[in-house]
């Protein structure tokens, strides 16, 4: 049953896709002078949402469509052929042989509104990935009548399951790709904005400044620091941080330190709900020592790394501190906080040693690799790019 699309399946992706959203949109109202309602899509900005799921058996694409409601609902159907043919139960569009447009085998499609009347409008063939806002199309009973799809999404069968493995991490990144587009522009996501075409540029090219960065080694240590410093959205993205602070200064009250304590920066992931503490090193450290043979172990970089980021996260065990820079920043870091380590470049040959090696680690210090990073940033990016 894990390769099949159920019922089951899409509803509970789609119960946890909607909790997630409405979760991750809550933590940023709190911590921000923004609404939801400011830029989340309509579908999402009530007390509940309907959600009605399609699925073609034979070309195996799963459609799901989310509408603001006034309580919680889950329809899921079963149909063949193209999808998009539910909305047409009397089979009018096959009298013309025609469709306006003919999907297949692509993720990055951008839609707002299909005008095209007398035919299908879009016929769905191989693996698709459509992620679409106030969605408008004609369709052909009651003649002439103009449907509005206030939020759809639309995978083949493979990237669907594929998704489900990382539900949360999706609905997040959703989130804060709408709030972030906010942030910077005051505005909604809108495809058809001069704005929303320029901020998806710049994303792209933040893509090409990272590669830059991170892995041709032309940059110094100071050019990486203030790099990452001027574009605090790739630790952003990168770690899926809903409200993170920079360069926090942890005082040494008690005078344990001899200096006060300076991690690149403290974040609260909205899916397990807690605060991290951030601090990375440069990408060219060497993580892995004797590659390729039985003593393979990571290095004293890596050691180096996790000590120092044992001291900050002492630092909090005590209340006096604790209450200290939980105050001054407004966060609430509990005793004990986890802890991330960004670090390096994993080569392909060192994967499965990096991984067997980190994985050895104390569940409080977590590693990432810069290839790792640049990963969760570019896939953020996607995210962003193929919502419409």
């Amino acid at each position: 049953m894990k390769d099949k699309i159920t019922k089951e399946l899409v509803e509970k992706f789609s119960k946890n896709f909607v909790e997630q959203l409405k979760k991750s949109a809550e933590l940023i109202e709190k911590n921000s002078y923004i609404k939801r309602n400011h830029f989340l899509p309509e579908a999402f900005t009530g007390d509940s949402v309907s959600v009605n799921s399609f699925y073609s058996i034979d070309r195996e694409h799963l459609m799901l469509v989310f509408m603001k409601s006034n309580k919680n609902e889950f329809n899921y159907s079963i149909t063949t052929g193209n999808v998009f043919d539910v909305f047409d139960p009397f089979r009018i569009w096959n009298r013309s042989k025609s469709t306006g447009i003919r999907i297949e085998n692509s993720s990055n499609i951008k839609i707002k509104s299909i005008n095209v009347r007398g035919m299908r409008p879009i016929d769905l063939y191989g693996e698709v990935e459509i992620i679409a806002e106030d969605f408008i199309f004609n369709m052909p009973y009651p003649r002439n009548t103009d449907a509005k799809l206030e939020y759809v999404m639309i995978f083949s069968k493979q990237i669907f399951l594929n998704l489900i493995k990382k539900q949360h991490t999706f609905a997040n990144q959703i989130v804060l790709s709408y709030s972030d587009f906010f942030e910077n522009t005051g505005e909604k996501y809108n495809l058809n904005k001069d704005s929303s075409v320029r901020y998806i540029s710049y994303l792209n090219q933040l893509k090409i400044s990272m590669s830059e960065y991170f892995f041709t080694k032309n940059y110094k240590e100071t050019d990486i620091d203030n790099f990452i410093a001027n574009h605090p959205e790739i630790l952003k993205y990168g770690l899926g941080l809903i409200n993170f602070q920079s360069q926090v200064i942890m005082k040494d009250i008690h005078g344990d330190y001899g200096q006060d304590l300076k991690p690149d920066l403290i974040g609260f992931d909205s899916i397990i709900e807690t605060w991290f503490i951030v601090d990375y090193k440069l990408p060219w450290k060497k993580v892995i020592r004797g590659s390729g043979t039985v003593r393979a172990s990571l290095t004293a970089e890596i050691t180096s790394l996790k000590k120092q980021l044992k001291v900050y996260r002492d630092y909090f065990n005590d209340s006096i501190q604790r209450k200290y820079v939980n105050d001054l920043y407004n966060l609430d870091v509990k005793k004990y906080p986890p802890t991330i380590g960004i670090i390096g470049t994993v080569e392909l040959e060192e994967r499965a040693e990096f991984n067997e090696e980190r994985f050895d680690q104390p569940g409080w210090f977590k590693v990432v690799s810069y290839d790792e990073l640049y990963k969760k940033v570019c896939e953020f990016i996607d995210t962003t790019s193929k919502i419409q």
